[in-house]
């Protein structure tokens, strides 16, 4: 609460979204949905333009990956 608090969100507002059912069943199927949709198996699994990023997930390498499509 301390985290949310310095960035202006009253513990009152934080409680709410924190028991807010719609919100944590709208994760819970994004969640699902990103399993199915790139077979995650291991985290973090890294997802840039819609397609999964294999390979070492260092910074290194999906910061090469990234300036690839800039």
């Amino acid at each position: 609460k301390r985290m949310v608090q310095a960035l202006g969100i009253s513990s009152k507002e934080f409680d709410k979204c924190l028991n807010d059912e719609t919100i944590a069943d709208k994760i819970l199927n994004d969640r699902i949905d990103g399993d199915k949709k790139y077979s995650i198996n291991a985290t973090p699994t890294i997802i840039i333009n819609e397609k999964k990023f294999e390979g070492s997930v260092s910074f290194k390498n999906i910061k090469k990956k990234i300036e690839k499509l800039i």
